[in-house]
């Protein structure tokens, strides 16, 4: 895959990303009236991320190790490529890009069978976090596929496959 071409889905993805968050915005609103969850400081400490994310020390501990690792790619813009490389091998079935703006994942889905790169994301990403199929559900987790990857399931948030709402893919 020419790097042009990576370069282009990259771009499409962060665009589609970005529709999401403004739509979302538009949707909810502004919550300004509404009270910051509270918690005592300590480990446990509760950070109102967007309209209702909130993320735990632990988890932004975390985030904070993971774009930092030598093995993930700042891609400008708050973007972070935390599995997968930026020109995908014969072998890479997705890739999982981190939003720090936002505090959410994308998995990309680059090869075929798009079910079995799912499930293998899926997999990366709660290994990697420590969930498990109840609390990847809780997560702000969008899961796309590239148009000339296919068709038919490219421009939609196909969702987590455990979660409600999420599309079956063959």
């Amino acid at each position: 895959m020419e790097a042009r071409t990576l370069i282009i889905r990259l771009t499409l993805a962060m665009l589609i990303m970005a529709g999401l968050i403004a739509t979302t915005f538009f949707f909810v609103g502004d919550n300004s009236d509404e009270k910051e969850p509270s918690s005592p400081i300590g480990t446990n400490t509760q950070f109102p991320i967007g309209a209702d994310r909130v993320v735990s020390d632990d988890e932004r501990n975390i985030v904070t190790e993971l774009i930092t690792d030598s093995g993930t790619t700042d891609l400008g813009g708050g973007s972070y490529l935390i599995s997968g490389s930026a020109v995908p091998n014969e072998t890479e079935q997705y890739q999982i890009l981190y939003y720090e703006p936002d505090q959410s994942y994308m998995i990309s889905l680059i090869k075929k069978p798009l079910r079995v790169a799912r499930l293998e994301a899926e997999a990366a990403l709660k290994q990697r976090f420590g969930w498990d199929d109840t609390e990847i559900c809780t997560k702000p987790v969008m899961v796309t596929v590239a148009y000339d990857t296919d068709q038919t399931f490219s421009g939609r948030n196909l969702g987590v496959s455990m979660c409600p709402g999420s599309v079956e893919l063959p």
